[in-house]
């Protein structure tokens, strides 16, 4: 052996004995044939042969130790999503009939020079491009099938070029695609363009590529994918044929994740695989993702609570808290259980969402029942919402779900969410006092038209049909509202016996046809010959609690009067009698009138289903004291005064002379009022 060759065996001793702690086996096996090939190398040719044997064990070495060593290959940890990404049709999950359209095409060998597959992040749209350009480029017959479908999936195909839209966006980016597609495919039937995310392209890079996309070469396939389909020209979607993925469904993503826990050899429970099935909001590379996490915080069991900790999810408990509070009306309990759950760690954003969710889950088990498939549950989380979901009515949580979001819009552009976020809660727990308020707010409202529609009515009426000699004063110049005349000379005590209840009018002319008809009825009971009880008899304190309450919703002048104009009987089942009050004169006619804006003040005041019932008492003896209204029985039944009170919606107080020249007896109303005096304003 020369010299040369011992100095080659050394050195090829000592690049061995670097390695020996990484596969002892496999390098004294190559030691051996080292030393053998350094053994019978010719000394003409030491130096490069010594060098080409070097080479030669370095990469045998590294090709044994990656066959027997499979992940050395891949270094590193592969993320779930990647590991079980779909590789045939049939493994894409929810897109079935995307699926059966395109193994279709490919049968009956229709295919298209262009796709667009559009859809959310996470649904197939990438592995779908894939799968098809596997069923294009790697059929059974080619004998690299195998080895082409495996460097598709892996990306690294030299046929199937994937374009990241998003950095490859410009003319000239795509000006370099339509030079080289004219180049014929390598070593697959087809040479095809994936271009994930296309929408970000230039509007110059889409101009560019039109051309090549309506007639591009035969052995030219496209393959566009976007999230934001609105983004691509109408230029560019007319030349393909386009495909809309769906969110996948709850309970698809659930079954799918299922599978991959019993792969990995691990447990979870249905509770906390339906919990991340939720999350991913239609997406699966999203729950597998979540999925992940939740393995590497687990040893070996995935449970509820763990999974709802992990992924920071409100606590269960401090939620169902905050529905029993609002369910129960306690505001106190709402706003400490809503602070423990800030202090926990869920933002305030997160946790109206959340509320706006839960609402609208039971919504949805209100009215569709517990057997509906609306509601994306496990079975036990299912009952136990629905059993909630009975402390409420369906229009209630209708209201919930509108006033968290609005408080999640308002908490956007506020410097103060947690004001916003207290203020929330607590509306949520008042809801039931909002809601009186509302509705006493829109009676209100409703009797503010009604009377003022009545008004001009009555106006109208009156301009046409009243006599001549009938003044036409402005509404504000006769007082609406009944008073007491406290000087005893004004007051003209009645003749005749004055009976409490509104009587007819004895004279012809009293009411016109068009009166009775714009007029509201009022419903009087049939007199019997029971003696009516006294008014000075004890009346129940729940019947005049409820007639204060009604007087003291009473705003408007109309309203007092008529509130002025009655006295409680009794109360009996939502039923409130009245009777018309002693001295109401006049005023208990004006009131029969205005039932209907009575029972809207009654309705205000004391909420919807309460009825009024009048009385009609027997005749009662003769009045002693002085009418509201300061005019006798006779006086009230005149058509002047008639047509006035009917004009101005109110009661006349006083009647006043104009002149001497008024007083003569060529009217009923200057024959009934007494001759002038010195002071006029006792006529």
């Amino acid at each position: 052996m020369t010299a040369a060759a011992i100095s080659s065996g050394i050195h090829a001793d000592a690049s061995l004995a670097v390695l020996g702690s990484i596969e002892k086996d496999l390098i004294l096996a190559k030691k051996s044939t080292a030393k053998i090939t350094a053994t019978e190398t010719p000394s003409d040719a030491l130096l490069p042969q010594s060098e080409t044997a070097q080479g030669a064990m370095s990469d045998m070495m590294f090709a044994d130790a990656a066959a027997n060593n499979p992940s050395s290959s891949t270094p590193g940890y592969t993320v779930l999503a990647r590991r079980y990404r779909s590789k045939q049709f049939d493994e894409l999950i929810g897109q079935e009939s995307i699926s059966r359209t395109l193994q279709n095409a490919i049968a009956m060998n229709r295919i298209a020079h262009a796709y667009l597959f559009c859809g959310t992040r996470g649904v197939g749209k990438t592995s779908m491009a894939r799968v098809l350009a596997r069923a294009l480029n790697a059929p059974k017959e080619l004998t690299q099938a195998n080895a082409i479908a495996s460097s598709i999936f892996r990306g690294e195909d030299m046929d199937v070029i994937e374009i990241d839209g998003a950095s490859n966006r410009g003319v000239d980016d795509a000006r370099d695609l339509i030079s080289k597609a004219g180049i014929l495919p390598a070593r697959s039937p087809y040479k095809i363009y994936i271009i994930d995310e296309v929408h970000m392209l230039t509007t110059p890079a889409f101009n560019a590529l039109l051309k090549t996309m309506e007639e591009p070469p035969p052995h030219v396939k496209f393959i566009l994918c976007t999230t934001e389909p609105h983004k691509v020209p109408a230029t560019i979607q007319s030349r393909c044929q386009r495909f809309d993925f769906k969110p996948i469904a709850t309970s698809r993503i659930a079954a799918h994740l299922r599978e991959v826990i019993t792969k990995e050899g691990l447990h979870a429970d249905d509770a906390a695989i339906h919990l991340v099935a939720k999350l991913g909001n239609g997406s699966m590379r999203d729950a597998l993702s979540l999925l992940d996490r939740l393995i590497a915080a687990a040893s070996g069991n995935i449970s509820s609570d763990m999974a709802q900790e992990v992924l920071g999810l409100p606590d269960a408990g401090l939620v169902a808290a905050v529905t029993t509070a609002v369910s129960n009306g306690d505001a106190k309990a709402g706003l400490e259980s809503a602070a423990a759950l800030l202090e926990s760690g869920c933002p305030v954003e997160q946790a109206l969402e959340f509320f706006a969710a839960r609402w609208r889950d039971f919504l949805v088990l209100r009215t569709c029942g517990k057997e509906t498939d609306l509601v994306d549950l496990s079975p036990e989380a299912k009952l136990v919402a629905a059993t909630q979901a009975q402390n409420f009515e369906p229009h209630e949580l209708v209201h919930f779900v509108a006033v968290c979001e609005a408080a999640i819009r308002g908490i956007r552009s506020s410097g103060s969410p947690r004001t916003i976020f207290d203020a929330t809660i607590a509306r949520l727990c008042l809801h039931r006092e909002f809601q009186r308020i509302d509705i006493a707010a829109a009676n209100s409202a409703v009797a503010s038209d009604a009377e003022k529609k009545n008004v001009s009515s009555s106006d109208r009426h009156v301009a046409l049909n009243a006599p001549a000699a009938l003044p036409t004063p402005m509404r504000d110049s006769v007082a609406p509202r009944v008073q007491a005349q406290s000087n005893p000379q004004t007051t003209r005590p009645s003749s005749t016996p004055h009976s409490l209840a509104p009587t007819p009018s004895s004279t012809p002319n009293s009411f016109t046809p068009t009166q009775a008809s714009t007029q509201a009825p009022i419903q009087t009971p049939t007199q019997t010959p029971t003696q009516a009880p006294p008014l000075t008899q004890s009346i129940s304190m729940s019947a005049m609690q409820a007639w204060g309450k009604i007087a003291a919703a009473a705003t408007s002048t109309p309203e007092k009067v008529l509130a002025e104009s009655f006295v409680p009987v009794s109360l009996n089942n939502n039923q409130l009698t009245l009777r018309a009050a002693e001295n109401a004169g006049g005023a208990a006619t004006y009131a029969a009138r205005k039932s209907e804006m009575l029972q809207t003040l009654v309705t205000r005041a004391l909420g919807p289903g309460w009825k009024l019932h009048f009385e009609t008492p027997a005749q009662a003896p003769e009045q002693t004291i002085a009418p509201m209204h300061g005019l006798d029985k006779d006086l009230m039944q005149m058509p002047m005064i008639q047509h006035a009170m009917d004009a101005f919606d109110a009661i006349v107080v006083k009647v006043e002379q104009a002149g001497s020249a008024r007083a003569q007896p060529d009217s009923m109303l200057a024959q009934t009022l007494d001759p002038p005096s010195n002071d006029s304003s006792n006529a």
